[in-house]
C-alpha cells in the first residue's frame, strides 16, 4: 500500500559520503497521509492560530509594546513565543507553496514584531509595555514572571531563519542578532571569532532538596560538570569543594570527543589536597562503570 509518494522538482546531488538536505522548494508530498495533513494544516490549523493569536490577546501585545495600542499587557506572560511559533509555521507553509495571503500575513506579523522591539534589539512584550507606563523591570533578571527571556529570544530567531528560507531577506538585524551589529563590505574566507565571558560560577540547588544542603555544582556558559572517577584515581564521594578553590577551563579536543574541562585544587574529606578535572556532564560514562558526582559540599 502506498503510503504517500515525494517528487524531487529538481534533482539534487548526493554522495553517500556528503549527504545533503533538499531545499524546501524542490520537495513536494503529493498524495497520501503526510499531503492531507500539509493540507489541512495550510487550510484550517494556521488560519484557527492566528484567529486566536487575535483573539487571545497575543498580537495586541506588540502592538502596546510599538506604541501602536493602548493599554497595560494581558494574557500569559510567555505568550510571545507563540507568535513568534506561528510565524515560523507561517514561513515554512509559505516556502512550501507560495501564495499572496500567506506572504501578506507573514510580512505584517514580521513588521508587527520587529516594532515592539526596544532600541538596542530587546524584545519581551510585558516588559515593554509595563516600561512605557513608568513601571521597573530589570532584564534577564531571573525574577519572575519574566524569568523566560532568553528561551523567548530562541524562538524569535528559530522564526526569522524560517522567513529568510521562505523569502531570502532579512529581517531587520536587531531582531536576528540581537545586539551585535557588524556592517562591512565581506570578502570570501573572512571569519568571524567571537569571545563570550564564561566564567565558572558555583550553583546551589532550591531549598527544599534537603539532600543538596550545602552542595553545590560547578556550571560554565550553558554547562553543568561533574567529577568522574577515572579522574581521581576511582574515587569522587569524598571531594570537598572549599569556597576559596578557584577553577580554570582547559580546551582539550583529543579527550572524550573534545571537550573544555576545569581543572583546580579541593581537598578530601581527610584533609588532603587533591587536583581535581571537571568534566561536561554530558561526557561521563564513557570510560567504564566508577563513581561520578555533580552535588559537592563545601565543607567536610
Amino acid at each position: 500500500m502506498k503510503i504517500f509518494s515525494v517528487v524531487l522538482v529538481s534533482a539534487v546531488s548526493l554522495s553517500a559520503a556528503s549527504p545533503e538536505p533538499a531545499p524546501l522548494d524542490r520537495v513536494e508530498i503529493t498524495d497520501g497521509f503526510w499531503s492531507d495533513w500539509l493540507q489541512r494544516n495550510r487550510r484550517v490549523t494556521l488560519p484557527h492560530i492566528f484567529r486566536m493569536i487575535e483573539a487571545t490577546g497575543v498580537r495586541s501585545a506588540f502592538l502596546k509594546a510599538a506604541g501602536k495600542l493602548e493599554g497595560d499587557f494581558q494574557g500569559f506572560h510567555n505568550s510571545d513565543e507563540i507568535f513568534y511559533k506561528a510565524v515560523e509555521a507561517l514561513a515554512y507553509e509559505q516556502a512550501r507553496r507560495p501564495d499572496p495571503e500567506l506572504a501578506a500575513l507573514l510580512e505584517r506579523s514580521v513588521e508587527e514584531i520587529a516594532a515592539a522591539q526596544e532600541p538596542d534589539g530587546y524584545t519581551c512584550t510585558p516588559a515593554t509595555i509595563r516600561r512605557r507606563r513608568g513601571a521597573v523591570h530589570p532584564r534577564f533578571s531571573g525574577e519572575r514572571p519574566l524569568a523566560h527571556e532568553l528561551y523567548l529570544f530562541g524562538h524569535l530567531y528559530d522564526a526569522a531563519v524560517a522567513h529568510y528560507l521562505a523569502t531570502g531577506r532579512l529581517w531587520r538585524y536587531s531582531v536576528e542578532k540581537g545586539y551585535a551589529v557588524l556592517n562591512r563590505r565581506w570578502r570570501a574566507g573572512d571569519e568571524i571569532a567571537l569571545q563570550l565571558p564564561m566564567p565558572v560560577r558555583r550553583l546551589v540547588s532550591h531549598p527544599s532538596v534537603r539532600e543538596n544542603a550545602g552542595r553545590v555544582a560547578l556550571q560554565r556558559g550553558a554547562l553543568v560538570y561533574c567529577l568522574e572517577g577515572a579522574d581521581h584515581q576511582g574515587s569522587v564521594y569524598d571531594i570537598v569543594l572549599p569556597r576559596q578553590s578557584r577553577f580554570r577551563p582547559e580546551n582539550r579536543p583529543n579527550f572524550l570527543g573534545g571537550v573544555v574541562v576545569l581543572t583546580g585544587t579541593a581537598k578530601r574529606r581527610d584533609g588532603s589536597s587533591v587536583r581535581i578535572t571537571a568534566i561536561p556532564y554530558y561526557a561521563w560514562s564513557n570510560r567504564g562503570a566508577g563513581q561520578m558526582r555533580v552535588w559537592l559540599p563545601e565543607a567536610p
